[in-house]
C-alpha cells in the first residue's frame, strides 16, 4: 500500500528539481557584447604660400651655383658639366627622349622606323635613315631652321671629333682623324659629304650597315647633337664647310678693341 505513495513522492521531487533548473535559467542575467571602432583621420592641409619678398628682385628665376664655370657655347667643343647644362637650355637635336627612353621628334617631326619608310635596308646591309625637319623652327637670331643647317651640324660636329660614334657608322673608321692620316682629306670629306645628303626637307644618312643605335644616340635633348645655325655659325668665323678650306678654317683675327696686343 506504500508504494503509490513513494512513486508520487519521487515524481513530485523530479518535478520540483526540473522546475528549479527552469527558474535558474531564467534568472541568469543576459550579457550584451558591444564592439566599438574608433577610426582616426588626420588631415593635413598645406599652407598657401606667402606672398615673394619684395626685396627679391627676380622670384621667378632660379639661380644655380656651380663649382665650374662654363668653358664655351660652341656645342662641338663642350666637354665639361658646365657647359652641357648650358647645351640642354640652349640647342635642340633632331630627336629628343624622355626618361624612360622613349624617343619623340624634336627638330625632325618623325622618328625614323621602317614602318613609316624612313628607315630602308637594301639587301647588301646599306641602311638610309631619313629625316624630315621640321619647318617653321627659328634660331635664337630668327632665322629659319633649314636641312641645310642640319647637314652643316653633323659635319662640322663629326670632322671636329664630337660626333665620333656617327662618323663611325657612316664612314666605318674610329674617327674622322684617323682616315686623314691614310687618306687624302679632300677625299675623306667627299666621302663624308657624300654620306649626309639633303632630299627637299628631309635630311637623309646613308650608311655602309645597319647602325642600331643611332637613333638612341642623336636622340639627346641638344646635349651633343644639337643644330647649330649655318651662316651664323660662317658668320663667326667657323668652317664654312667646303673640300678647299679643310686645312685652313680656323681664322684667328685680332678685334678692335682687343686689350692685349697679340
Amino acid at each position: 500500500m506504500n508504494k503509490p505513495k513513494t512513486l508520487l513522492s519521487l515524481a513530485a521531487a523530479c518535478l520540483l528539481v526540473l522546475t528549479s533548473l527552469l527558474v535558474a535559467c531564467e534568472s541568469q542575467p543576459e550579457t550584451t557584447v558591444t564592439t566599438t571602432l574608433t577610426q582616426t583621420v588626420t588631415q593635413t592641409t598645406t599652407p598657401e604660400p606667402d606672398d615673394p619678398d619684395p626685396s627679391v628682385k627676380n622670384p621667378g628665376t632660379v639661380i644655380e651655383a656651380s663649382l665650374n664655370s662654363v668653358q664655351t657655347l660652341d656645342i662641338h667643343f663642350m666637354s665639361a658639366a658646365s657647359d652641357t647644362y648650358i647645351a640642354y637650355n640652349v640647342y635642340d637635336a633632331l630627336l629628343s627622349s624622355d626618361l624612360e627612353g622613349e624617343l619623340f621628334p624634336s627638330l625632325a617631326t618623325q622618328v625614323p622606323t621602317t614602318e613609316n619608310g624612313l628607315i630602308t635596308t637594301a639587301d647588301d646591309g646599306a641602311t638610309t635613315i631619313a629625316f624630315p625637319i621640321r619647318e617653321g623652327a627659328s634660331f635664337h637670331n630668327g632665322d629659319t631652321l633649314t636641312p641645310e643647317d642640319v647637314k652643316y651640324t653633323f659635319l662640322r660636329g663629326i670632322i671636329s671629333g664630337r660626333m665620333g660614334t656617327i662618323g663611325q657608322a657612316l664612314l666605318e673608321e674610329d674617327s674622322y682623324a684617323n682616315l686623314t692620316d691614310r687618306e687624302e682629306l679632300e677625299s675623306v670629306f667627299q666621302a663624308l659629304d657624300s654620306s649626309i645628303e639633303i632630299d627637299g626637307g628631309k635630311v637623309v644618312f646613308h650608311l655602309p650597315e645597319p647602325f642600331s643605335p643611332f637613333l638612341e644616340i642623336i636622340a639627346c635633348n641638344g646635349a651633343i647633337f644639337g643644330i647649330i645655325n649655318k651662316s651664323w655659325a660662317i658668320d663667326q668665323g667657323a668652317w664654312p664647310a667646303t673640300a678647299d678650306t679643310m686645312g685652313d678654317y680656323m681664322d684667328l683675327t685680332t678685334a678692335e678693341n682687343e686689350l692685349h696686343d697679340k
